[in-house]
C-alpha cells in the first residue's frame, strides 16, 4: 500500500523539482547577459581592479605614501557606479562606493547642500569629468574640491569673515556639454557664488573617439543603453534605433567651436544667477613639459602619435578661443602645463589624465590661490 502511494508522490516531487530547475535555469540564462554587462562595466570602478600586482607597485609612486596606496588600491575609486540622471543621462550613484561618498544630490561629498544657503557663506561648485571627480584619489579628502576647500578655510575664510563651501559634481567621461547642462539646470539653482569647470581634456578625448561632443553617449550612457536593449530583446521587441552619428570626424577647430559654445552658455546662465564662472583648462600628460619619470614616459608612449597630435592641436585651438573670451571678461585659468617646474623624480601623473594625491594636491592648491582674489573682490 505504501509503495503504491509512494510512486505517485515521487512523480509529483520529480515534476516539482523539474519545474523549479527549469525556472532557475530560465532565470539564469535570462539574467546572464545582464550580469555580463554589469561585470564588464564595473571592471573599472576601482584602480586596483585594473592593475596587476606589479603595476600597483609602480603606479603607487604617484602617491605621497606609495606603500599605503599600493595596499589600498582595491578601495581607490576610479569610476563610480552611475544611475540614470535627468538631462545628462547618467551621474554618480548616491551612497558609498570604494573611497567615494556621494550625497543625495549626486555631489561627491559626505554632507548635503543646504538650501536656502546659510548667511555669510561663499558657495563654490566644481564640475568636470574624472579629474574633477577625483579618479585615483586615495581618499575623499584628497580630491581637488576638498583640497581647495581646506586651503581656502586655512588662508582666506577668516580674512573675509565667510564660511566657504566647495562641492564637487563631476563624473568620469563628462564633457563640457554635460557641464553646461548641469550649470544651467542644476548648479545655477543652488545659490552659487562661483562655479568652476575643470575641463577641456574630455572634449578632445571624445573627438579622438570620433564622437560629437554635443550629441554623444558616454560609457555609462552606453551601458544603460545596452541594458535597455537586452530587456527589449527578452520581451521580444526590436532594439531601440540608433540616434547618434558614429563615427563623426571633427577637426580641432570644430571641437573648439563646441567648447566655446558651452562656455559662453554656461557663463550666461551663471550671470543670470549673479554668480561667477571660472573655466580651468586641465593638465594632461600628452602636453606636459614636465620631465617625466620612466613610468610616466611609458604612459605617454602608449598614446599613438596621431592621438597625441590631435590633443596638442585641440588644446592650441582651445587656448586661442579662451584668450579671446578672457579679453571679453571670462575668468580663465590655464593649467595645461601646471607641472612644468617639477622634476622627473616627482611622480605626478597616474595615467594620461589622472593623478595620485600628489597631483591633485598641486592642482587644488593652485586653484585655491587663483580663487582667493575672486572671493576678496566679492566681499
Amino acid at each position: 500500500m505504501m509503495l503504491v502511494l509512494a510512486q505517485p508522490l515521487l512523480g509529483v516531487v520529480t515534476l516539482v523539482l523539474g519545474v523549479c530547475l527549469g525556472i532557475w535555469l530560465g532565470r539564469y540564462l535570462a539574467a546572464r547577459p545582464f550580469r555580463q554587462e554589469h561585470l564588464e562595466f564595473s571592471a573599472s570602478e576601482t584602480l586596483g581592479s585594473m592593475l596587476t600586482i606589479e603595476e600597483r607597485e609602480t603606479y603607487a609612486s604617484a602617491y605621497h605614501d606609495p606603500a599605503s596606496a599600493a595596499q589600498q588600491m582595491d578601495q581607490i575609486t576610479y569610476a563610480v557606479p552611475n544611475i540614470l540622471t535627468p538631462f545628462v543621462t547618467c551621474g554618480p550613484k548616491p551612497g558609498h562606493s570604494g573611497n567615494a561618498f556621494i550625497n543625495s544630490m549626486q555631489f561627491r561629498s559626505r554632507v548635503e547642500v543646504t538650501m536656502p544657503k546659510p548667511g555669510r557663506t561663499y558657495r563654490i561648485f566644481l564640475t568636470g569629468g574624472s579629474t574633477a571627480f577625483g579618479s585615483g584619489a586615495p581618499s575623499q579628502e584628497a580630491i581637488i574640491g576638498a583640497v581647495v576647500e581646506r586651503k581656502l578655510k586655512e588662508d582666506t575664510a577668516k580674512e573675509v569673515n565667510l564660511q566657504i563651501e566647495v562641492f564637487t559634481l563631476a563624473n568620469p567621461a563628462w564633457s563640457s556639454t554635460h557641464e553646461r547642462i548641469l550649470i544651467e539646470n542644476r548648479l545655477s539653482e543652488l545659490s552659487p557664488d562661483l562655479v568652476i569647470s575643470l575641463s577641456g581634456n574630455n572634449d578632445a578625448h571624445w573627438a579622438a573617439e570620433e564622437r560629437d561632443i554635443l550629441w554623444l553617449r558616454t560609457y555609462a550612457d552606453q551601458h544603460m543603453w545596452n541594458l535597455l536593449n537586452l530587456g527589449r530583446k527578452l520581451a521580444g521587441l526590436t532594439p531601440m534605433p540608433e540616434v547618434t552619428e558614429h563615427p563623426v570626424k571633427l577637426t580641432p577647430e570644430q571641437v573648439a567651436d563646441r567648447l566655446e559654445k558651452n562656455i559662453r552658455l554656461s557663463s550666461l546662465a551663471l550671470s543670470l544667477a549673479k554668480a561667477e564662472y571660472l573655466f580651468v583648462l586641465q593638465p594632461m600628460i600628452a602636453l606636459s613639459t614636465k620631465p617625466l619619470s620612466s613610468r610616466e614616459e611609458k604612459v605617454r608612449g602608449e598614446s599613438p602619435a596621431p592621438a597625441a597630435n590631435h590633443f596638442r592641436e585641440c588644446y592650441r585651438q582651445f587656448k586661442t578661443r579662451l584668450s579671446v573670451m578672457s579679453n571679453e571678461g571670462l575668468s580663465y585659468l590655464d593649467m595645461s602645463d601646471l607641472f612644468a617646474n617639477y622634476k622627473a623624480t616627482d611622480e605626478i601623473f597616474l595615467d594620461s589624465y589622472h593623478f595620485g594625491d600628489r597631483g591633485y594636491e598641486i592642482i587644488g592648491i593652485a586653484l585655491a590661490e587663483a580663487i582667493t582674489p575672486m572671493i576678496q573682490k566679492r566681499v
